[in-house]
């Protein structure tokens, strides 16, 4: 288990990944926007493609904690 985290306190993490990974998404996506109307109104959009990719990054790291979390979970609930 990660941390040795109780059951419980490995569910309560599981949301608040859940939680995490759904604002991200939608951080994700206004960025893309934001892209997409700077690069349409001819401006440089290098900096905010930056942020896009640090927020991707930071997704990518809130699922591989959630899918460790879900294999934990799915040990302790054999257990």
């Amino acid at each position: 288990m990660l941390s040795g985290m109780d059951e419980n306190t490995l569910r309560q993490s599981l949301s608040e990944t859940k939680e995490r990974l759904a604002l991200g998404e939608r951080h994700i996506a206004k960025q893309r926007t934001i892209i997409r109307r700077l690069e349409a109104g001819g401006h440089d959009a290098t900096s905010v493609r930056e942020l896009l990719a640090v927020f991707e990054d930071t997704q990518r790291l809130h699922r591989e904690h959630r899918d460790d979390l879900e294999k934990d979970l799915s040990v302790a609930d054999r257990t």
